[in-house]
């Protein structure tokens, strides 16, 4: 007599099999792709791209690697308390804040969010330290977009979308990005070699 539940079962097992697999295949070719990005910005951008505010709009060509220089709107300036696991329990956070060129009013488009931090949430924040000399708005530009910018800021207007730079980054070496792409590669491969013979081998049973 055929065991039905013990079959059920095995099919379940191997179906939560496959989708395992199949989320590292997708999550490690993801990973790789993000790997190849930072080693083509670590090899084609060896500084950061000096701009200017007042002409950001015009001259920024999508580099990633960033210094802005401008005024910082910090009658604008955001406070967002930090959803990293490692800030919890620290009342830490990250200020936005414009950067626009001088002689800039609330109804002229803003083209640069800079991003410090994390700070602490019940400090008034320390422009003097945090921005202590011109190029101080230098770092990477942030990948995802900023939401709720009309409620963050409410009044102004924005490129669409803003650039975002996080001051104080920079690329990663080169060497250590291609170390993680071959590896997310090698992991993409074996996840994807063990899910093609997981098919085929419920297509001959």
């Amino acid at each position: 007599m055929v065991d039905e539940a013990g079959l059920d079962e095995a099919k379940l097992r191997r179906g939560v099999s496959r989708l395992r697999l199949g989320m590292v295949l997708f999550g490690t070719i993801f990973g790789a792709l993000i790997g190849s990005w930072d080693v083509y910005v670590a090899l084609s951008e060896k500084q950061p791209t000096r701009l200017e505010a007042h002409e950001f709009g015009a001259r920024y060509g999508g580099e990633q690697w960033l210094e802005v220089r401008g005024r910082l709107a910090v009658e604008h300036a955001h406070l967002r308390r930090s959803t990293h696991d490692a800030h919890v329990d620290e009342n830490l956070g990250y200020l936005h804040v414009p950067v626009v060129a001088q002689g800039w009013r609330p109804e002229d488009r803003v083209e640069v969010l800079a991003t410090f931090g994390p700070v602490d949430m019940n400090a008034a924040p320390d422009w003097e330290q945090l921005c202590p000399g011109p190029s101080c708005v230098t770092g990477q530009v942030r990948r995802a977009a900023m939401k709720d910018l009309d409620t963050r800021f409410p009044g102004l207007r924005f490129r669409d979308p803003p650039v975002i730079v996080n001051v104080g980054t920079e690329p990663s070496p080169p060497l250590l990005m291609a170390g993680f792409t071959l590896f997310m590669l090698i992991c993409a491969l074996f996840a994807g070699t063990t899910l093609a013979h997981e098919l085929r081998s419920r297509r001959t049973s």
